[in-house]
C-alpha cells in the first residue's frame, strides 16, 4: 500500500522564525494535516505488497516444480485443471487467498472446516496440490506457502486449457484456521431459476471482495471449462423437478432446443450428486471466449451466467469478449491477478505450512480424504 504520509519538512519550532506560534500550536497544525490526509486518502487496495519472482532467491525452481506437478495431474485427468481454478476461487472468496480451503483440520479446534460445507463437496484438485507441495518441499523445505502454490497451479491450469498465462505476484502466507460457517455470506449457494439467488447476490459477493461487476463478467469466462450438477440449473427446465411427472417449463432466457437437450440428461425426480453436464457445450474442454458466444445465443447453463446479458454494463463485456478474444484473454489474466490478491496474509502473519492439509504441528490428526475421482500421481 502506498504511504499517505509524506515527509513534513517545516520544523515544529524554529528559533529564527518571527512567528509567535507555540510548539503546541505547530503540533496541532501537523495533526490536522495528517487527519485530512487520512480522511481524504484513496481506499485501501485489494491486496498488500505481493511480488513477482518472490522466490527467485529462496526457491528458484518453485514455479517450475508446481507446473510439472499440475501438468502431470492434467495428463492423468484433464478435469483437474478446472477443478484447481475453482479451488482458487473458493479459497479467495472465503476469508481471502490464504489456503484455508485446503485444510483438513483447523488450529482453533473447529469441528468442521470449509471442505465440509455442502458447496465444497464437488471441489477437486486437492491431491494435485498435495503433489506440487511435496515436490517443492523436497527442494526448499518450509519456504513456499500453500497459498502461493495454489495460485501458481491455477495459472498453470489456465495455460494448459486455454494458453493464457501471467506473472503471479507471490509472498502470501497460510492461515491456520478453516471454519465451515465462514462460507456463509461469501457464496450465494445454489443458483436456481425460481426463488433462488439471482445475479444481484453474485454481484454483491464480488463487490464485497473489491472486485467490479466487469471483473465478475470477465472471470465468468472460466465457465467455458468444467461441469455443473443438474441441481444447479434444473429449476430452469421443469415446473417441479422433484416430481418424476413434472411437465417441462423452460426459463424464457434459455434456448428451447438447449433446454430439450438438457432434459435428456437431467430428469425430474431422479437426481443424484453424480449427474452433471458441461458448462459450455461449444468447446467444453477449452478455456476460450466461446462461452460468451453461447450466452449471446441463450446457451448459458447457469441462470447467473445467462443473466450477464440482462444488464447493460455486463452485456457490453459479453459482446466485447465474444467478438475480441485477445481483449478477453488479457482482461481475464488481469482479473485473475486481482482476485488472487484478496485479503492475503503477509509478513509475519499466518505461517508457511509444510503440509497443505494441516496447520503446522497438527499433522497427526486424520480425517477422510477428499476423493479426486481416482486421480493417480505416481
Amino acid at each position: 500500500m502506498n504511504s499517505i504520509i509524506h515527509a513534513y519538512s517545516d520544523p515544529i519550532y524554529n528559533h529564527n522564525s518571527q512567528t509567535n506560534m507555540s510548539v503546541e500550536g505547530r503540533v496541532k497544525q501537523i495533526v490536522a494535516v495528517l487527519v485530512v490526509a487520512v480522511v481524504f486518502a484513496p481506499p485501501a487496495a485489494v491486496s498488500g505488497e505481493l511480488v513477482v519472482g518472490f522466490y527467485k532467491n529462496t526457491c528458484p525452481k518453485a514455479e517450475a516444480l508446481v507446473q510439472q506437478a499440475v501438468s502431470r495431474a492434467y495428463l492423468t485427468n484433464p478435469g483437474i485443471a478446472p477443478g484447481i481454478i475453482r479451488l482458487l476461487y473458493h479459497d479467495c472468496f472465503v476469508e481471502g487467498c490464504d489456503a484455508s480451503v485446503l485444510l483438513d483440520v483447523s488450529a482453533d479446534g473447529s469441528a468442521l472446516v470449509e471442505k465440509d460445507a455442502n458447496i465444497s463437496q464437488s471441489l477437486r484438485g486437492f491431491e494435485a496440490i498435495d503433489f506440487a507441495k511435496a515436490s517443492v518441499e523436497e527442494e526448499c523445505p518450509g519456504v513456499v506457502s500453500c497459498s502461493d502454490i495454489l495460485n501458481f497451479a491455477a495459472r498453470d491450469s489456465v495455460e494448459l486449457t486455454g494458453g493464457i498465462t501471467w506473472d503471479v505476484p507471490a509472498g502470501r502466507r497460510d492461515t491456520r484456521i478453516s471454519i465451515k460457517d465462514n462460507i456463509h455470506g461469501n457464496f450465494p449457494g445454489i443458483l436456481s431459476y425460481k426463488g433462488g439467488v439471482e445475479l444481484n447476490g453474485l454481484l454483491k459477493s464480488f463487490t464485497k471482495k473489491g472486485l467490479t461487476p466487469e471483473d465478475m463478467a470477465v472471470l465468468s469466462g472460466a465457465h467455458s471449462l468444467g461441469r455443473s450438477h443438474c441441481l444447479a440449473f434444473i429449476d430452469r427446465l421443469y415446473e417441479d423437478h422433484y416430481s418424476p411427472d413434472s411437465p417441462p417449463l423452460t426459463d424464457p432466457t434459455m434456448s428451447e432446443a438447449y433446454a430439450h437437450l438438457l432434459r435428456r440428461i437431467c430428469r425430474p425426480g431422479f437426481l443424484d450428486n453424480n449427474t452433471t453436464t458441461f458448462l459450455d457445450m461449444i468447446t467444453p474442454n477449452t478455456l476460450d471466449n466461446k462461452f460468451y458466444l453461447g450466452l449471446l445465443n441463450n446457451l448459458g447453463l447457469l441462470m447467473t451466467d445467462q443473466a450477464l446479458t440482462q444488464r447493460r454494463n455486463l452485456m457490453a463485456v459479453v459482446k466485447k469478449s465474444a467478438s475480441n478474444e485477445t481483449w478477453w484473454r488479457k482482461e481475464f489474466a488481469s482479473a485473475m491477478v486481482k482476485m488472487s490478491k484478496i485479503e492475503v496474509l503477509e509478513g509475519t502473519l499466518g505461517e508457511i505450512r509444510t503440509n497443505c492439509r494441516f496447520p503446522n504441528g497438527l499433522h497427526t490428526i486424520q480425517r477422510n480424504q477428499i476423493d479426486d475421482s481416482n486421480l493417480q500421481i505416481s
